[in-house]
C-alpha cells in the first residue's frame, strides 16, 4: 500500500479533514452494526430457519464497511496531520479482519467458521473503535455514537 500523507491539502480548505473524519465515523458506525446482522444469522440457524437472506444482509453490511475503508484509504493520501500513517495502519488491520470475516462467512457450513466469524466481528469492531479513538484523541472531537 502507498504510504499515507503524501499529498498536502490546501491549508485554507478544511474539506479534506472533514471528509477524512467523516470516513472514520462511517467506518465506526458500519462496523458496530455487524453484530445486529450476525445475530439474525445465529438466531435463524438455531431455529432451523434458512439463513440465506440473513447472510445476504450481513454481506451487504460488510460491503458497505469495505467501501468506507476504501474511501478512507483514498482520503489518507492527504497529510491531514502527523498521525495519518498510524491511523492508516490501524485501518489496514480492520480491513484485513473484514476480509478474513468475509472468508469465514463463505464457509458457514462448519461450526468452526461460526466461532471464527464471531472473533473476526469483534476484531473488526475493535479496530474501527481504535481508529475512531485515534482521531478523537488527536482532535479532541466529541464521539458521534
Amino acid at each position: 500500500m502507498v504510504p499515507a500523507g503524501r499529498r498536502v491539502p490546501d491549508p485554507a480548505d478544511d474539506h479534506v479533514l472533514t471528509k477524512y473524519n467523516q470516513q472514520i465515523n462511517l467506518i465506526k458506525v458500519a462496523a458496530n452494526v455487524l453484530p445486529e446482522f450476525w445475530e439474525k444469522i445465529t438466531v435463524n440457524r438455531k431455529a432451523g430457519i434458512p439463513i440465506t437472506s440473513a447472510v445476504m444482509m450481513f454481506r451487504l453490511a460488510m460491503d458497505t464497511l469495505s467501501r468506507h475503508y476504501l474511501d478512507f484509504f483514498r482520503e489518507s493520501s492527504f497529510k491531514v496531520d502527523n498521525r495519518v500513517q498510524e491511523r492508516k495502519d490501524t485501518a489496514k488491520l480492520g480491513f484485513f479482519a473484514l476480509r478474513n470475516l468475509r472468508s469465514a462467512v463463505d464457509n458457514l457450513s462448519n461450526v468452526q467458521s461460526l466461532v471464527e466469524c464471531e472473533e473476526q466481528i469483534k476484531l473488526v469492531i475493535r479496530m474501527a473503535d481504535e481508529l475512531h479513538g485515534q482521531i478523537c484523541e488527536t482532535y479532541e472531537v466529541a464521539s458521534k455514537d
